[in-house]
């Protein structure tokens, strides 16, 4: 699979967050670059439990994972109608390196970037409320899984 094959290879970490025993999100990323930094690849969170801070634990525990393996920053690429993804990230303390126009205006491709430095990591201002959940690492296998189980390709990105 896609997850797979570009992961495979290079140092990576999958986050699946449960309440209960019930997958409820995810957060992907990997060394894509080799240049010092993290590339926060593919995240989403289930309908039902957005605006819990579900994807603030992901983003924590992914930073916080990525800062003690060395990382200088986090990377990501979105797009602008990913609006609710471009404002969890400023509002994170991610910066927007540059934009790549598209022909479709709402296509256009935004690069952001995050720089590691001492901060309380908890979620950030309108996050809402927070829901008691766990978050794992996990495996290919069992994010595909709950990938297929759950979730369609509108829920990328989206927090």
């Amino acid at each position: 699979n896609e997850y797979e094959n570009r992961c495979r290879t290079v140092k990576h970490l999958i986050l699946i967050a449960y309440m209960g025993n019930n997958p409820i999100g995810f957060k992907m990323g990997y060394d894509r670059y080799n240049d010092g930094g993290f590339y926060s690849w593919m995240g989403g969170v289930l309908p039902g439990f957005r605006h819990k801070s579900v994807a603030s634990k992901l983003a924590d525990y992914q930073e916080n994972w990525a800062f003690k393996k060395g990382y200088d920053f986090i990377q990501l690429k979105t797009r602008k109608k990913h609006g609710a993804m471009i404002n969890f990230s400023l509002n994170r303390g991610f910066t927007v390196i540059n934009e790549i126009p598209m022909d479709d205006p709402l296509g256009t491709r935004i690069n952001a970037c995050h720089l590691f430095f001492p901060r309380n990591l908890g979620g950030y201002p309108g996050a809402g409320p927070i829901i008691s959940i766990s978050v794992i690492q996990s495996s290919f296998k069992k994010l595909g899984n709950f990938y297929h189980n759950n979730l369609s390709s509108t829920l990328l990105f989206l927090y």
